[in-house]
């Protein structure tokens, strides 16, 4: 049994297949699919196909022809079928770049520590639509810019804990915006984790990628460098970097937020100056 907690459902897809089905189908439709997802298949036996859809005897022998035209012999499922191999492929991938930077001349406890972290995002499941060798291309390429202690998956075990179930299964895999923030100076301990718990406890659904605490750890990271607090384990001022794209498009935003709420600190024109002391307050 498969031990993967979600699976893609592909809307346009489903309703183009499924708009002859009644309600009673649909349901029972996505029962039997699910299974499958978990199982990898349904059972052999159709009675026990029936119960897996929550249908009554009656119910099956109305809509069993019908849902059986959505399955192929044998009540199988090319479309899952393909995702679920998808799914493995990904893992596997996922599994060998792990096993690759985590080699046999690493400290034992970094070893433990991979183990541990792989065997969490295989237990999660992978996105099988996701194009996961970029999605590692671009982790890796943040972590040689931010330090040799700073492992993408070790730094997504960190961020998933902080945001609890705030954050979707399928997503935060790429770490890189916030490794940048890192880069630049962030501190995990100080701006990253604390911000991503505070900004979790108060979505009211789970955030789709690590850009959205993006602003709010960079509002964290500033006010932390505005109040000298550099001395966090002898950590001294980042080097001056011309930021990144990504970087200067938050900046923008948090400036543009700033200005809303608070107004231009710049603007010259404040209104007339009324000069109090040459009031006359006497009664007229």
């Amino acid at each position: 049994m498969s031990n993967r907690a979600w699976m893609p459902l592909h809307i346009a897809d489903y309703l183009a297949d499924t708009g002859h089905l009644t309600a009673t189908e649909h349901g029972a439709y996505l029962l039997m699919i699910m299974h499958y997802w978990q199982n990898g298949s349904l059972p052999a036996n159709e009675r026990v196909i029936a119960r897996i859809a929550k249908l009554t005897v009656e119910q099956w022998e109305e809509s069993r022809d019908i849902l059986a035209m959505l399955f192929g012999p044998d009540w199988s499922h090319k479309r899952i079928d393909a995702e679920l191999s998808k799914a493995d492929e990904i893992i596997e991938k996922r599994r060998s770049a792990a096993e690759a930077r985590h080699g046999k001349g690493k400290k034992q406890t970094r070893d433990a520590n991979a183990m541990h972290v792989q065997s969490k995002s295989t237990d999660t499941g992978v996105p099988p639509l996701t194009d996961n060798l970029s999605a590692t291309a671009s982790n890796e390429a943040a972590a040689s810019c931010a330090g040799p202690d700073l492992d993408p998956q070790s730094l997504e075990s960190k961020l998933r804990d902080a945001a609890g179930d705030k954050m979707q299964p399928h997503a935060g895999f790429v770490v890189g915006p916030v490794m940048e923030l890192i880069r630049q100076g962030a501190d995990i301990d100080l701006d990253v984790l604390p911000t991503v718990r505070s900004v979790a406890a108060r979505l009211g659904r789970p955030a789709r990628s690590w850009d959205y605490f993006v602003p709010a750890i960079q509002d964290a990271m500033d006010k932390r460098k505005a109040a000298g607090t550099w001395e966090h384990r002898g950590q001294a001022p980042p080097p001056g970097k011309p930021p990144s794209a990504a970087m200067q498009r938050h900046e923008r935003i948090r400036q543009n937020v700033k200005r809303e709420i608070y107004g231009d600190e710049n603007a010259d024109d404040a209104g007339p100056v009324i000069d109090l002391p040459e009031r006359d307050y006497r009664p007229h």
